[in-house]
Order: structure tokens, then C-alpha cells, then sequence
């Protein structure tokens, strides 16, 4: 060999044995970086929103006292929404009664309701009689409402009709809720 040939022999070696051990470290790292696929069901945490996320939905600071009342699914869309009672004092005090909707799981929004699209009025919650819930349900999209003072006759609850125990029934269509039935118990 000739002794310029000799010269190159060892930066080309050089140069291969770079390019092995790039190589190798290439196919280590791709080899520890791929990606298995996941079953995203059953990793997947589901959240749910807790009372205080439809409360808070409110947004009532003049409310005395406020709770979750009953949770199910309202609007049938597959999320659990909620119902608050919302206890407030001006003039006089009053109990609102309001959905609360569950929006997928990330927030809360309170359905305001205007006139006669909300539970009135069956569901008494301000003025000289109020109603007085013993039993709130949600199942299948229907809001059950049991009590005195709810449904009485042509709006009017006297002393015959105050004390009697009916069970009403809502649907909410996503824009008013809508009265099913007035059953006396």
C-alpha cells in the first residue's frame, strides 16, 4: 500500500464506525419510543361533576342557602344534570327549584327558566304558601316532584287542599319544562 492510500484508511474508518454507532442509537431509541395502542375506554378516568359544580353554576351570591336535590339524566343526553333548590330572602323568601345541565362533563349550566317555563305553577315556591318536597326523582328524562301544596286545584291551595300529598311530574324538552301529570297520593 501506498503510504497516501494509508492516510485515508483511517478517517473513512472512522467515519463507518460513526455511522454504526449513529445506527444503532437510531433504532434503540425507535424501538423504545413506539407507541403500543391503548384501549382509551378502559384507561380513560370518567369524571363527573360533584354539588359543588352545580351550585356554583349558579353564580347566586344573594342566595342564603343552595343544594343538590336530586341527580339524574334531564335532557337525555347521556351526562348526569342535577336539580337545586336556592333559598333567597327580599321582600319575602322563596325556594327556586332549577336544572342545573351537565355539559359532557366539563361544566354546569342552570336552565333559566321565564314565565310559566319553569316548575310554576304546581311547584310553589315563593309567596304565602309554599310547597313542601318529601320526595325529588329523576329517572328516564322525568323530574317527580312529590309533596304538599303542589298541584292544587285551579292554582289555589286552601286549607282543604294544602295538606294533601300529590306527585307531579316534569319533562324537560330543552326549552320549557313541560307538566306531565298531577297524581294525589
Amino acid at each position: 500500500m501506498k503510504k497516501e492510500q494509508k492516510g485515508y484508511i483511517v478517517p473513512v474508518i472512522m467515519i463507518i464506525i460513526l455511522l454504526l454507532i449513529l445506527g444503532l442509537v437510531y433504532f434503540s431509541l425507535r424501538k423504545t419510543n413506539k407507541t403500543e395502542p391503548v384501549d382509551t375506554i378502559a384507561t380513560e378516568k370518567v369524571q363527573t361533576l360533584t354539588d359543588a359544580d352545580f351550585i356554583n353554576a349558579l353564580g347566586d351570591s344573594e342566595a342564603l342557602e343552595s343544594k343538590v336535590v336530586a341527580r339524574g339524566d334531564v335532557n337525555q343526553d347521556g351526562y348526569e344534570d342535577a336539580l337545586v333548590q336556592s333559598m333567597h330572602c327580599g321582600a319575602s323568601c322563596g325556594v327556586d327549584l332549577l336544572i342545573v345541565l351537565n355539559d359532557k362533563n366539563t361544566t354546569a349550566k342552570v336552565f333559566e327558566p321565564t314565565d310559566y317555563l319553569g316548575f310554576e305553577p304546581a311547584y310553589r315556591g315563593s309567596g304565602a304558601v309554599k310547597s313542601d318536597l318529601s320526595d325529588i326523582t329523576i329517572k328516564d328524562g322525568i323530574i317527580s316532584l312529590t309533596g304538599t301544596a303542589l298541584g292544587c286545584p285551579e292554582d289555589f291551595c286552601d286549607d282543604e287542599n294544602i295538606g294533601i300529598v300529590r306527585r307531579v311530574t316534569y319533562k324537560f324538552d330543552g326549552q320549557k319544562i313541560i307538566q306531565l301529570s298531577v297524581e294525589q297520593l
